[in-house]
């Protein structure tokens, strides 16, 4: 394959292919939990999934395998298109930073928690044995030490803010700051603040997309049929190996997993060029997708509690033990989290709630 191609507004084909992409790996992911523990809300169903059907075990290691990677990636997309907008001479100002990235994740994060998030968990259970409801609102959702899908966001805020003063300190050494986030990468799971942690984790992972920008062109030179399918078998063996030896060895653990990580990534980095050779970005339905991906995120996973909620009070434990149950909940919360998320975002884009989409 030869150099990148671009649309006619100028994106990067396989930048639109893996946002699109990954986003589906999210949606996917959120399609598994039946269990989250938090001191400040949560949801358990662990009583009806004794005996887990074998369709269930198959998907749950499906999104074991996609969890490896896909956050990770996502932070990596947006330091490489971070780096593009860097270019831009108005990206000097921090003032300018601060307001574009806290309209465009902060905004969306707020509202999206307090109006949206917030109502769908609680009217499915999820702080039904809550003492004091609000402060497990605040401290679990606002401040993010519970369970929140939009962590992302408000994690992503504070990173583009960590990294542009990184660089204006910092200037050019770039595997000196690259070690740097990996020092505190590796501190991240000891720190109890969450945000703190999203930040020391994945603050790694987006100056590695920072830094892949800028050798993009190179790197898809070597990018062909053949070394996709490759990337495909060493992904597999790296998160087979640390599934049944690595995960249990502290710190070791930790360093193998973004050994699998990075295979995971060059693995879909490379299936995204290999179709950015094809017509798939011109379909209506891809540009559909393309266009309210970011929507698709933000309105997606509340739906699962609730479904959750309905499925087992109507079907009990056949959901997870049946081969047949465990396909209708898996289809159904993804099927109705996927289109419900694309409705709701289209409501609001007529709407014209331009920072909510």
């Amino acid at each position: 394959m030869g150099n990148t191609v671009k649309n006619n507004n100028g994106k990067i084909k396989e930048y639109d292919i893996l946002r699109v992409l990954v986003t589906f790996f999210v949606i996917i992911s959120h399609c598994g939990y039946i269990y989250i523990s938090t001191d400040y809300g949560g949801c358990d169903y662990n009583e009806y999934a004794e005996n887990l059907s074998l369709v269930y075990k198959l998907f749950r290691f499906v999104v074991a395998a996609l969890y490896s990677f896909h956050m990770p990636l996502f932070m990596a997309l947006s330091g490489a298109l971070y780096y593009r907008s860097s270019q831009n001479p108005k990206y000097d100002s921090f003032g300018y930073l601060f307001s574009a990235k806290f309209k465009r994740l902060i905004i969306p994060f707020l509202v999206v928690t307090c109006l949206y998030s917030f109502p769908l968990k609680y009217a499915s259970g999820y702080f039904s044995e809550s003492e004091n409801v609000w402060k497990d609102f605040g401290i679990g959702q606002l401040l993010l030490q519970g369970n929140s899908h939009l962590w992302y966001v408000a994690a992503l805020f504070f990173i583009f803010i960590f990294v542009y003063w990184c660089e204006k300190i910092i200037k050019d050494k770039r595997v000196l700051k690259l070690i740097i986030f990996f020092v505190l990468f590796m501190l991240s799971k000891r720190i109890s603040i969450q945000i703190i942690s999203y930040i020391f984790n994945y603050s790694l992972w987006f100056y590695c997309g920072f830094m892949f920008e800028p050798i993009r062109t190179r790197f898809n030179k070597l990018v062909n049929l053949r070394n996709t399918i490759i990337s495909v078998f060493v992904f597999g063996a790296a998160f087979i190996v640390n599934m049944k030896f690595m995960k249990k060895i502290e710190y070791i653990s930790d360093l193998y997993s973004v050994i699998v990580a990075l295979c995971g990534m060059v693995m879909t980095y490379n299936i995204c060029y290999v179709l950015s050779g094809t017509n798939i970005t011109d379909t209506k339905l891809f540009n559909f997708f393309a266009r309210d991906s970011f929507g698709m995120y933000l309105y997606s996973d509340p739906l699962n509690y609730v479904i959750l909620a309905i499925g087992v009070s109507t079907f009990g434990s056949s959901l997870f033990s049946d081969n047949l149950g465990s396909a209708a909940i898996i289809g159904s919360r993804f099927i109705i989290t996927t289109l419900s998320s694309l409705v709701v975002t289209e409501l609001l884009r007529k709407l014209k709630l331009k920072y909510l989409v």
